[in-house]
């Protein structure tokens, strides 16, 4: 296991947390909803989820969709913590502007919302944490041009549309190569 995703799920758990006053008898419940089920990092996530859940005192309610370009699960599972009046909850936005209007439902309701890994197009959630991406697009693109001695060609994988990580490491990557290294060509970009 990643023992940086799991202080990063307690991180983001533990703020969750600490936002949450006793709104209601027994234990707090806070939700927490990842990009997807399947992939090694959310899996870490959910292991440091559990943790901090421990470490807090409170109980967790983990969900996902599938795969993490499901939007609409994704909207459903918090649609479904919000009817439940969850004490808050924690979610990684699988697309920057499709939950736009949950986050801000989530608002309304008074529930707290920390969303945590990747970035959401409102400003009506309580606390974000995060990888500072765009450096980590820089970073890359400063260790590409290493590797190719500042000059050459490359090309890009890029993992995931709409999502706001996705996008800020791309465009580091990008900006960091046109700005810095003007003698290597980004010859093309794929998903």
């Amino acid at each position: 296991m990643n023992n940086g995703n799991i202080l990063y799920s307690r991180r983001a758990l533990l703020a969750t947390g600490a936002l949450v006053g006793c709104r209601r008898g027994g234990a707090r419940v806070i939700g927490m909803v990842a990009q997807g089920k399947t992939h090694m990092f959310w899996q870490t996530i959910h292991a440091g989820a559990v943790a901090a859940a421990r470490e807090a005192g409170v109980e967790i309610e983990w969900n996902a969709p599938s795969t993490e370009i499901d939007t609409n699960g994704q909207l459903q599972i918090l649609d479904a913590m919000i009817n439940k009046r969850l004490d808050a909850i924690g979610f990684a936005p699988c697309d920057q502007r499709a939950l736009v209007s949950i986050v801000e439902r989530a608002a309304r309701e008074k529930i707290p919302v920390i969303v945590f890994d990747t970035g959401v197009e409102t400003n009506a959630y309580t606390a974000w944490v995060a990888t500072d991406n765009y450096g980590a697009g820089a970073m890359g693109a400063r260790r590409v041009a290493a590797l190719l001695g500042g000059k050459g060609k490359t090309g890009m994988i890029a993992v995931q549309p709409g999502s706001a990580s996705a996008i800020a490491r791309e465009r580091g990557f990008e900006e960091t190569i046109h700005r810095d290294f003007p003698l290597i060509d980004i010859v093309d970009k794929r998903f």
